[in-house]
């Protein structure tokens, strides 16, 4: 059991559950959701398997339902059904949300605890109702089951940060300090481009979010995909030759899109567009160790720069 409060960083994406945390861990929880039911053979011909997450949700702060939330989160929802569901509505104030978060906490090895979580939410619905809906669903004292055993996560502050920004903040120094960074951040249904001047403060005219992702809009290859990047880049003025600096894709796809980038540069920038110089992520960039995630440094960036971000904010509360 944990006596002290500990800071935990949990990206909750369309994709899954990116968590890290003070030893920069990381664990995955693919977002899908699946109805819970009882698993006849379970405790009788066969066992939990290391990967299942089958979550029964009682309540919190001693509110306790007697008939629980019942689901398959993750690997078992994908192993139980074709046409599991993924996370969640528009907003994330959703019981999702809670759901994923927890199930992050327990794929990162904390069987019960008190926690400070930081969280995100999309550039785009960053505002105070946001904020405050997520804050009532998250904090509190919450009981559940995994895998027929008992547990109790007490998340006593959440931190909210917005998506895209918050990479910056994990970033290299010598890829930001004194330069324009331009974050490319494509996610499942939402495309993000944020501008950050070289003092850190984020250029509001030259960022934007635009509804479209790698499930909403089928492109033909990731040079189709990188020409939609860039078209968006142009429209955003990302061109100007007074502010080149350090371009960073992020995202599931972070690495194809950095590659074809990387192809087109040579050219774009004969044409005084763009940026003069890729940053391609790499885990021992951002400080990421766990072998089996070494090469998803891009998909952990999010959760990593409000990780930093945080523990930046409480220890200056401490002192």
């Amino acid at each position: 059991m944990y006596t002290e409060r500990i800071l935990v960083s949990v990206d909750t994406g369309r994709s899954g559950g990116k968590t890290i945390d003070h030893e920069m861990k990381t664990a995955f929880v693919p977002s899908r959701f699946k109805k819970g039911k009882m698993r006849k053979l379970i405790g009788k011909l066969t066992d939990y398997a290391p990967s299942d997450i089958d979550f029964k949700y009682y309540g919190k702060d001693g509110q306790i339902n007697e008939e629980p939330e019942h689901w398959f989160i993750g690997e078992l929802a994908q192993k139980e059904s074709d046409i599991s569901t993924s996370v969640w509505s528009q907003s994330k104030a959703d019981p999702k949300t809670l759901y994923l978060i927890l199930a992050s906490l327990y794929r990162a090895g904390y069987h019960s605890g008190r926690f400070t979580v930081v969280t995100l939410i999309p550039y785009s619905t960053f505002d105070d109702e946001e904020i405050e809906a997520l804050k009532k669903l998250v904090e509190g004292n919450h009981s559940l089951e995994i895998n027929g055993v008992a547990f109790n996560y007490n998340i006593e502050e959440l931190l909210l940060m917005p998506e895209t920004i918050s990479a910056y903040y994990g970033l290299p120094v010598e890829w930001t300090e004194g330069k324009y960074v331009y974050i490319v951040d494509v996610g499942a249904r939402t495309m993000t481009l944020a501008a950050i001047d070289p003092s850190g403060e984020l250029i509001e005219a030259r960022t934007e979010t635009v509804p479209v992702g790698l499930e909403t809009e089928k492109f033909d290859d990731d040079y189709e995909l990188v020409e939609f990047i860039v078209d968006k880049m142009n429209q955003l003025n990302w061109d100007e030759p007074a502010r080149k600096g350090v371009l960073v894709p992020i995202g599931g796809n972070y690495k194809s899109i950095g590659k074809v980038l990387c192809e087109i540069q040579p050219d774009q920038q004969s044409q005084g567009k763009l940026i003069n110089e890729i940053g391609i992520l790499q885990a021992s960039d951002l400080g990421l160790y766990e072998p089996k995630r070494r090469d998803d440094a891009g998909r952990f960036a999010n959760a990593l720069g409000a990780y930093m971000v945080a523990k930046e904010a409480l220890v200056t509360e401490e002192v």
